[in-house]
């Protein structure tokens, strides 16, 4: 039971309430329970996120008008399409999967790693490999710009979309 129960009022459209309705019904549960479950499943989220992606989120959010959960299922989808198209080029080097990632506690038992923890580990793999790479596409893009096959333009805003997402 709640220690204290807090009373909110939403104003939906009739779409909208029909929704809610559906899902609610759906899952077995009451509206109530279904828009607290929805609202503190946000909270906690962003509590387990390193504050500095969860500030982006919020920041993106509200330029976007779009819910911070719609964000992270967009970056999720994004992430899975990157690592099944990975997985289609490279049959043979499994899913490089790194986002359950386990870490030894003192006494010998084993731990998941923090967001923060993840968080780091993986921006510092991210930049060796970008380091890693910087040659060879420097070199890729040289041999297609001395081809006449695109410009410096054109590659960097491809470079863009793909890897950087933007």
């Amino acid at each position: 039971m709640p220690d204290k129960d807090i009373n909110l009022t939403l104003s939906l459209s009739k779409e909208q309430e029909k929704f809610i309705n559906q899902m609610a019904e759906a899952r077995g549960e009451t509206v109530s329970e279904l828009v607290c479950s929805i609202v503190l499943g946000e909270i906690e989220t962003l509590a387990e996120l390193p504050k500095s992606i969860g500030d982006q989120l919020i920041e993106i959010s509200k330029a976007m008008k779009l819910p911070v959960s719609t964000l992270i299922v967009h970056f999720l989808a994004r992430k899975f399409a990157f690592h099944e198209a990975y997985f289609k080029v490279y049959k043979d080097a499994g899913r490089p999967f790194k986002e359950f990632f386990w870490a030894d506690n003192e006494n010998g038992t084993k731990r998941l790693v923090t967001g923060q923890e993840l968080y780091d580990t993986l921006a510092d793999d991210y930049e060796r490999l970008f380091r890693e790479f910087q040659g060879v596409i420097r070199e890729m893009v040289q041999a297609r710009q001395a081809a006449g096959l695109e410009s410096q333009e054109d590659m960097d805003r491809r470079y863009a979309e793909f890897v950087l997402g933007l």
